[in-house]
């Protein structure tokens, strides 16, 4: 035989599982034409997640965790603020989605009521969900203590690895130091084409000429 042998593209592969984070539908998911919140989970996210498992046996839906004080806190933060909003069965959705989910609060109430809600929605398939800083599950004869996630897992100040908080922010803390051509004097060069004179650089700072400079190698330049 000879040539390629290409496999064919039109084959899905055998998977007994899907993971999904959770944050990402949420956002992708937005309430249209749904007035609340029960009206989402029921309409919108868990219509959605049973689709999504109609061809596997189990589903992971991972939602993040909000860390104070870390740089990921300060990156949201500079998205601006929403505007608070319970998230309980029969209140009203907000009109804009994407606002209410720049605050923190709304979204971790809103990702434990989802994680309830798909875990009692009766689905066929295995459901597993972090809730906060534990993981749920659908399965009565599973436990899911050992898949809880941390809700700190103790991580390091962004200060220790070049970072400051200013004005509540995380931002670079830029080197003090002066730049590499000002403080390396083997850096220094100098462009004199007929002879060094006042104006060369190295005769300034009192140094051979090199093979960095335009006089090289012919430079009969004698330092002090």
């Amino acid at each position: 035989m000879s040539g390629e042998v290409n496999p064919p593209t039109d084959v899905k592969p055998v998977v007994s599982s899907v993971i999904l984070d959770g944050s990402a539908v949420v956002n992708m998911l937005k309430p249209v034409n749904i007035k609340s919140f029960n009206e989402y989970a029921l309409k919108v996210f868990i219509p959605y997640i049973q689709n999504i498992g109609k061809d596997v046996q189990r589903i992971d839906i991972v939602f993040d965790t909000y860390i104070d004080n870390s740089l990921k806190a300060s990156t949201r933060g500079k998205r601006g603020k929403g505007i608070r909003r319970r998230v309980q069965d029969e209140t009203n959705v907000p009109g804009n989605w994407q606002e209410f989910l720049r605050l923190d609060e709304n979204k971790i109430e809103l990702f434990h009521f989802l994680a309830d809600k798909i875990t009692s929605a009766g689905i066929d398939n295995e459901i597993v969900v972090t809730d906060k800083i534990n993981a749920l599950g659908n399965t009565a004869e599973h436990s899911y203590e050992l898949l809880s996630p941390f809700a700190n897992p103790g991580m390091p100040s962004p200060d220790l690895f070049g970072w400051q908080k200013l004005d509540g922010t995380w931002v670079p803390f830029w080197s003090v130091l002066a730049e590499a051509s000002m403080s390396c004097q083997e850096l220094i060069h100098c462009g004199c084409k007929k002879g060094c004179r006042g104006a060369c650089k190295c005769l300034k700072a009192a140094l051979k000429c090199t093979a960095l400079c335009k006089c090289s190698p012919d430079c009969e330049r004698e330092t002090d």
